[in-house]
């Protein structure tokens, strides 16, 4: 129904459509707000129109808001959410006593997690937000099934493309270890290792991982849902049915103007 009432603009919708300076001017200078690389913002009320700044948001949604395993109210979930900053609305809600105070409105959290990381140990769990407490995030993930890492230090993870719907990452390690991904786990994520496909993993309930073995690897994770596939057979398949009606209606106008001719009256000389 958002989207719906957004697209609208001013016939539903309380506001009518802006542009990026008047969307940085509503949310105020930038002395006043986090900056928008720092990381990920959780906000606790609304905060679609920072999305248009290049923020990167927990609790930022398209349409419905997404389903989460992790209970976002403490700090070893924030971490792994890669939470730099919380406004005081969210911190309201959370009731969260950490972190320093930023500006008027925010407040800073300590030591998130990267963006991209390895970890040496994992451990199997069926209720990640009770189990989160027991573990160190630092070095241990939450995941779905056995997958026989390897111990020793973690390896080294280098962003070569971080866009919408594809991540890219140079990796080196010295043993099997999991790469752990900031990004919303779905089952339409593809992973390929030096262009092989490899198995996603589920991390911590909400986020994304997959093993990668030991050495020198380029490691490719793509958003690739069913959806967009039925999609384009469907666009596919419309474009193939109207090609056919027209060619069908062009038939029958040319037949029956054969047959007016025909049955017309003929004139002697």
């Amino acid at each position: 129904t958002d989207a719906a009432a957004y697209g609208l603009g001013g016939v539903i919708a309380w506001h009518d459509f802006v542009t990026r300076p008047q969307v940085e001017e509503l949310l105020g200078s930038e002395e006043m707000r986090p900056p928008a690389s720092a990381g990920r913002v959780a906000h606790g009320g609304f905060p679609n129109l920072y999305t248009l700044v290049g923020y990167r948001f927990l609790d930022g949604y398209m349409g419905l808001a997404p389903a989460r395993t992790l209970d976002y109210h403490t700090p070893a979930a924030l971490r792994v959410a890669r939470i730099t900053y919380v406004h005081e609305l969210f911190q309201q809600q959370a009731q969260l006593s950490v972190g320093q105070p930023f500006a008027d409105e925010w407040r800073r959290l300590p030591a998130p997690l990267p963006r991209v990381r390895f970890v040496t140990d994992s451990r199997v769990s069926d209720q990640p937000a009770l189990d989160l407490e027991q573990v160190d995030v630092d070095t241990t993930a939450l995941v779905t099934r056995t997958l026989h890492l390897d111990g020793g230090p973690a390896g080294t993870v280098a962003m070569v493309r971080d866009d919408p719907g594809a991540i890219e990452v140079r990796t080196e390690t010295t043993g099997r270890q999991l790469l752990v991904v900031s990004e919303s786990y779905d089952d339409g994520w593809v992973a390929t290792i030096d262009g092989i496909e490899t198995p996603v993993e589920t991390v911590y309930g909400d986020w994304l991982g997959c093993v990668v073995p030991a050495g020198e690897h380029i490691v490719l994770l793509q958003f690739r849902p069913a959806y967009r596939q039925w999609g384009g057979a469907v666009s596919l398949g419309a474009v193939g049915l109207i090609g056919l009606l027209l060619s069908l209606t062009a038939s029958n106008t040319a037949a029956k103007g054969r047959s007016d001719l025909a049955s017309s009256p003929r004139v002697r000389s």
